[in-house]
């Protein structure tokens, strides 16, 4: 038989052994501190100046002093003395409150269980039947590990209740979610039983509803960016009010946005309705989409409405040999200062755009040219006195070049030879309308030193002649002849 317990190592009394007491209170000692052990310290390694009877350390490795070689055990003060007692694995020690396991080689903090299955959790407060997770704190923190995170909140069919409720003094003030169906709401509510939806967002279309309207207080920004109604049909009216009066009519899941004041709001009634602070729907003298037929006007003279609008072949004031086709008008109607002026464009046969300004009511200059790339260059025109053309027209002939401007500058040139019989005569290459107001003979080659245009003129001709320096004519040489004129 040994000497020695199998599991505390208490010391067994021999038969006939004197001095039983001893080896009992050994025993004793041993059980005292073994049983319910509580320790000063873990991983102790220098003892005590003066311990306290019964104390217990837990040693680490490199104990000293008194501790030497002794390292992993229990150091045990008893009777003035140390007595040592090797842990065994699955032992129990406590420090306070923290409480450690020995796993054969050091005192480590025992592992939880794992967490399946609880019936509840509180933290910072306590949970009940309903709240089984119930948290008491500033704010909970939910983060992911490396990418990003979910929190997902499942119910069991439609009809049940999916949502985040907030609340005031443990009563409901708002919730989102989907509650009763599967369209997502935002509700409100004053006392935490009535509820009012403000938004739902149908979990089919995706369409968007305010059931108790959209009040702005004022004005409406998008800042880089756009209101994209993505081409939907609207029914009902959702009017923005002054002051927020406004109520919404929603006929179905969608309804149009309509701004102004509680007495204008809505859309346009007809293409030319003007009250203010209503919204225009496509067809309604406005920019129009693809497939739109803009409303056609029968006397463009007196339509003092701005937008996009037709014109057809029998329409007053349009651009003489137009056929039918749109303008756009832009109106600014000043009664109180005195009459209307308007401006008009209008395309027409040729792919010309045109234009004209009302100077009265009913009363418009003739229509003008606009000029662009496409006539720049080309042929120069005029209807009465007004360019109807090209802005630059160059043109050229066996009796010089020409260059004609739509002002009505003309200017003709050409280099010809010299005669020394009387005065010879330049045939214009392109007319004036009179005389040429500025002509002029440059002597070139062959000795000439100077020219004289003769100043008996017209519009088809001019004569020049060329002199040496002894004033005599010469008939060698060339001369370049100049002329600047009016061409209208």
């Amino acid at each position: 038989m040994s000497d020695w317990s199998a599991n505390l190592k208490l010391p067994y009394m021999a038969a006939a052994q004197s001095q039983k007491h001893v080896t009992y209170n050994e025993a004793l000692e041993l059980l005292d501190a073994a049983v319910q052990l509580v320790v000063i310290d873990f991983d102790a390694t220098t003892p005590p100046g003066a311990p306290e009877e019964g104390r217990v350390w837990a040693l680490g490795a490199g104990a000293t002093g008194a501790w030497a070689g002794q390292d992993g055990d229990l150091a045990i003060q008893a009777n003035g003395g140390w007595v040592f007692l090797p842990p065994r694995t699955g032992w129990r020690a406590a420090r306070g409150t923290e409480l450690r396991v020995f796993d054969g080689t050091a005192w480590v903090e025992p592992a939880l269980p794992a967490l399946q299955q609880l019936p509840g959790l509180g933290i910072g407060t306590a949970f009940d039947a309903v709240n089984v997770l119930a948290v008491a704190g500033q704010a909970s923190l939910f983060t992911g590990d490396t990418d990003g995170h979910q929190i997902k909140i499942n119910k069991g069919q439609p009809a049940d209740t999916a949502s985040v409720l907030f609340q005031t003094g443990f009563s409901g003030r708002a919730e989102m979610g989907t509650a009763g169906d599967d369209d997502f709401a935002v509700k409100v509510s004053d006392n935490g039983t009535d509820w009012t939806s403000a938004i739902i967002v149908d979990h089919v279309t995706g369409a968007v509803s305010l059931p108790q309207g959209l009040d702005l207080g004022g004005t409406l920004s998008l800042p880089a960016g756009s209101l994209d109604l993505a081409g939907n049909a609207f029914a009902g009216e959702l009017p923005l009010a002054a002051g927020g009066t406004g109520a919404a009519s929603a006929a179905g899941a969608r309804s149009n946005l309509g701004l102004g004041t509680a007495a204008t709001a809505g859309v346009t009634t007809s293409p030319v309705d003007t009250t203010p602070g209503r919204v225009m729907t496509t067809g309604a003298a406005g920019w129009l989409l693809d497939g739109a037929v803009a409303e056609e006007v029968a006397n463009m003279n007196t339509w003092q409405v701005s937008g996009a609008f037709r014109f057809g072949n029998s329409t007053a004031g349009r651009p003489t040999g137009s056929n039918a086709g749109s303008f756009i008008q832009v109106s600014r109607l000043s009664p109180a200062s005195g009459p209307a002026r308007q401006f008009q464009l209008a395309f027409t046969t040729g792919g010309r755009m045109l234009h004209r300004e009302m100077v009265n009511v009913g009363e418009y200059a003739p229509w003008k040219e606009v000029y662009n790339i496409a006539n720049i260059l080309g042929t120069v025109s005029q209807s009465g006195g007004v360019p109807a053309g090209a802005i630059i027209q160059r043109g050229s002939n066996s009796n010089g070049a020409f260059v004609r401007f739509a002002d009505g500058t003309q200017i003709c040139t050409h280099r010809a030879a010299a005669v020394d019989t009387g005065d010879a005569t330049w045939t214009f290459p392109a007319s004036f309308v009179g005389p040429a107001r500025a002509t002029y003979a440059t002597p070139k080659t062959g000795g000439a030193r100077f020219g004289r245009v003769d100043t008996s003129q017209d519009n088809q001709s001019i004569g020049y002649s060329v002199y040496d320096t002894n004033g005599d004519r010469v008939s060698q040489g060339s001369v370049d002849l100049l002329a600047i004129g009016p061409w209208f």
